[in-house]
């Protein structure tokens, strides 16, 4: 997930972790009047990046009045007069720590980050400390606060350890809700031609899937293909029997992920929903191409005939055969 600050922070909050009040400002709209009756105001743009403090991105505000100029001057930064920013409770600091749960690519499982401190670019301090969150039965404060102790006086240890070991489970449990969003959507499209928009959703899908993934070569492939899936003339007659398939296959991902069984779920993805075996006589007739033959070896293939180009250009040319013009971008 690559989510806003308000974003995060909503659902930390809907997880029952405490965070500062905060109000969303879109272009034109006025702070609520109950925003003036916090201790201290905080205006912050909402972009998917770092270092935003360096550029001028977030400011603290010496009273309220100085909203509008505040205001005025990141939007001017970002160079966007409608963009949204996050009007927060500036909230006084006793101590600055940093926490996050994140995928190691190397052991292909969670680890908790941690630093005795806080403040930009803490990503990459030397004094960032790795832990391995591992069993399968989930993490416990008990397992974490003897790394934690190491770094923290014993109190505060013992408040990060009961912390941190709920991250995990709020991660899976917002992936798990994103997968079935996603799926909804995609299965509203069924009765449509809007091919474009089952894609994107069915990209977003795969996405979380994907994002727990260190292997790039994995995912660059995979966005490789989606490039090219998306991008083709669609027979009207295979979209709705595509749409269901994908559908049903990815409601069977989300009960295994519910299940935490790893295993099943990558046989599932190897065998069915990624299986070339599986999908070729489908694809073969969604793509309108040309019949593709086994060569020696088993992963070998080769095209009797040179496949159609995926373009509107090709769907003019296609006659007796209805299908749906889709715009190369």
């Amino acid at each position: 997930m690559r989510l806003a600050e308000i974003d995060g922070k909503a659902l930390l909050r809907r997880h029952g972790l405490a965070v500062p009040r905060g109000v969303l400002l879109s272009a034109g709209d006025a702070a609520p009047a109950e925003a003036k009756e916090w201790p201290g105001h905080v205006l912050k743009a909402q972009v998917l990046e770092g270092g935003r403090g360096k550029r001028g991105l977030v400011r603290r505000l010496a009273d309220f009045a100085e909203l509008a100029p505040a205001r005025q001057r990141i939007t001017d930064a970002l160079g966007d007069p409608a963009a949204p920013l996050l009007l927060e409770e500036a909230v006084a600091i006793a101590r600055e720590i940093y926490l996050s749960v994140r995928i190691d690519g190397t052991r292909q499982g969670l680890e908790l980050l941690v630093a005795a401190e806080g403040g930009e670019d803490v990503e990459t301090t030397k004094a960032l400390v790795r832990i391995a969150l591992d069993g399968a039965d989930g993490v416990t404060a008990d397992a974490l606060y003897p790394e934690l102790a190491k770094l923290f006086a014993p109190d505060v240890a013992a408040r990060l350890a009961r912390y941190a070991a709920r991250l995990p489970e709020i991660a899976r449990r917002e992936d798990l809700e994103l997968l079935e969003q996603y799926n909804e959507k995609m299965a509203e499209t069924a009765n449509t031609e809007d091919f474009h928009t089952f894609g994107a959703w069915n990209e977003k899908f795969h996405d979380v899937l994907l994002s727990k993934s260190r292997n790039h070569s994995l995912r660059d492939v995979c966005d490789s293909i989606r490039r090219r899936i998306y991008v083709f003339p669609v027979q009207p007659r295979t979209l709705s029997h595509l749409i269901d398939q994908s559908v049903r296959e990815h409601i069977e991902i989300i009960r295994l992920a519910k299940a935490k069984d790893a295993v099943a779920l990558g046989a599932y993805f190897r065998d069915i929903h990624w299986s070339y075996q599986a999908h070729l006589p489908y694809v073969e007739e969604v793509f309108a191409k040309a019949p593709v033959v086994h060569a020696e070896g088993t992963d070998g293939f080769r095209r009797l005939r040179r496949a159609r180009e995926s373009s509107v250009l090709s769907t003019k040319r296609i006659r007796r055969k209805r299908l749906l013009p889709v715009v190369k971008r």
